[in-house]
């Protein structure tokens, strides 16, 4: 039965369910999520798409555990919180997500702590894999479309108090966001890194890249131009610097760009 996919895919749904497939009630179109890796919960609008230009975005959320916060016992397994304020993110990108109809995303698990633990990975809550969505016969229309998705996901975390994390070492920033870093993970040849939605959509097979290049094929930067202009009235929080929790013993290296 179709239902308004709003209404479904919170973060308690999806990291507790291991896949979940709703039909939109306005496009008939699908939506799913699948919860069968270690580190992330995937989601995204199904659709045959498999191939890529290899851009990714990361949404820089703190997933740290909230000051007070006691999450319902029937959310994770036993020991394990999770971040109010990664639930609220993803509340508000999710919805976006639906509305836009984005293809390919993956949002950390409760027990990974990104912004604390690991100073590699600490702003990479959040992905959309853009790559999906940026067509040659279409670029300009889709830089568009990614511009105005930027924009309001900056915005809708700002007025409500989203917290950043740290964000990504060597990663590109989006000017006039406290929230997004981007890089391309393509190999040269046209296809680059996703791991694809619900449906398992999108499975590129380029190589992954690391490291301090954010564009090591030197694609053209649909991005560089982004200078997104949020509401007068709303004030993004600045981007912390990376804290490692006082029990590990590496260096913390995720600084502010």
């Amino acid at each position: 039965m179709a239902i308004d996919p709003k209404t479904r895919f919170s973060y308690i749904e999806i990291v507790k369910a291991d896949r979940l497939i709703i039909t939109d009630l306005k496009s008939n179109g699908r939506f799913g999520s699948r919860n069968d890796d270690e580190d992330f919960v995937y989601f995204g609008f199904i659709k045959g798409v498999d191939t890529t230009l290899g851009w990714k975005a990361h949404i820089t959320i703190d997933d740290s555990d909230d000051e007070g916060f006691e999450p319902s016992e029937t959310c994770c397994e036993p020991g394990i919180t999770y971040s109010n304020n990664l639930a609220n993110a993803w509340e508000i990108i999710k919805n976006i997500a639906i509305e836009e109809q984005i293809i390919s995303l993956k949002i950390v698990k409760p027990d990974k702590k990104f912004a604390t633990k690991d100073p590699e990975h600490c702003g990479k809550q959040i992905t959309i894999y853009c790559g999906y969505q940026l067509r040659p016969e279409t670029m300009q229309q889709d830089i568009l479309y990614w511009q105005r998705i930027f924009t309001q996901i900056s915005h809708e975390l700002a007025q409500a108090g989203i917290r950043p994390a740290p964000h990504v070492p060597g990663e590109l920033e989006v000017r006039g966001s406290s929230y997004i870093t981007y890089r391309n993970d393509n190999d040269g040849n046209g296809n680059g890194n996703g791991n694809g939605n619900g449906n398992g959509n999108g499975n590129g097979n380029g190589q992954y890249y690391q490291g301090d290049n954010p564009n090591p094929a030197n694609m053209p930067n649909p991005f560089e131009n982004f200078e997104l202009a949020i509401e007068d009235g709303i004030t993004q929080p600045p981007i912390p610097a990376f804290e490692a929790a006082p029990t590990l013993d590496y260096q913390p290296h995720c600084l502010v760009m």
